[in-house]
């Protein structure tokens, strides 16, 4: 994969991207699968992702659109390496270029084709899935003068964590639809939650934790996550981790 503000509209047809690929190759596992048998799906997108490229549609929408107010300490001129017109894969931009609106667009509009190739999979799905929807991490996208994820900013750090599952079945297990947590969890928790959800007895040594608990309202001695990332480029700036 790629790291760097580049973006732009797709090149191929819409049916052609790697996002429609993904989809189309799920929906032919519903076809050819044993109907009669339990079935484990794990579908990943690239995107979104640099570089940014979703079908002209997307990007050009959001071209057009008014994007949240990028982020700004009065901190950030100390920074040092701020790259301008520099090397497209820098880590320190001036988000007020039309590169970064460029890359927003690109990366806001990769979100909205996964919305409704996800959609599509939904229309697919039997009633009785449960739905775990998440990201491995976020971007800094022009944040405080930042591109790239590792940085422990909300824009890097805070993921989407959704579980959905059939209304009787939420009931049976106490949980309420639409609960909003602030635990902090992490991707190792996905592995011990769906083997809880099975019924199936969790190896003793996983780092991750079950979050049936947590969903249940119920407190946990997790307060923090710790995390580690070498050739961080944020030296100096306060958000080593």
């Amino acid at each position: 994969s790629y790291n760097g503000y580049a973006a732009r509209p797709y090149h191929l047809d819409e049916r052609f991207h790697f996002s429609t690929w993904c989809t189309d190759t799920a929906l032919r596992f519903f076809e050819r699968r044993d109907p009669t048998a339990p079935f484990f799906l794990n579908v990943s997108y690239h995107q979104p992702h640099a570089p940014c490229t979703p079908p002209a549609y997307y990007f050009n929408k959001y071209m057009d659109a008014d994007f949240p107010e990028i982020p700004e300490g009065n901190w950030e001129a100390d920074f040092p390496n701020t790259q301008n017109g520099l090397p497209v894969n820098a880590w320190r931009v001036d988000p007020n270029t039309r590169p970064i609106r460029e890359y927003r667009a690109g990366y806001y509009g990769c979100i909205e084709q996964i919305d409704h190739q996800i959609g599509r999979l939904i229309y697919k799905l039997p009633k009785n899935t449960i739905i775990i929807f998440l990201s491995d991490h976020g971007e800094m996208l022009g944040d405080h003068g930042w591109i790239r994820k590792r940085s422990a900013y909300e824009g890097s750090a805070r993921i989407p964590f959704m579980i959905w599952m059939p209304p009787a079945y939420a009931k049976e297990l106490g949980i309420q639809q639409g609960t909003v947590v602030d635990t902090p969890v992490e991707i190792m928790d996905v592995m011990p939650t769906i083997l809880d959800l099975a019924g199936i007895e969790i190896p003793e040594g996983v780092d991750g934790m079950s979050l049936l608990d947590v969903m249940r309202g119920k407190e946990t001695e997790r307060k923090y996550i710790h995390g580690e990332c070498a050739r961080l480029e944020t030296i100096g700036t306060g958000t080593q981790f």
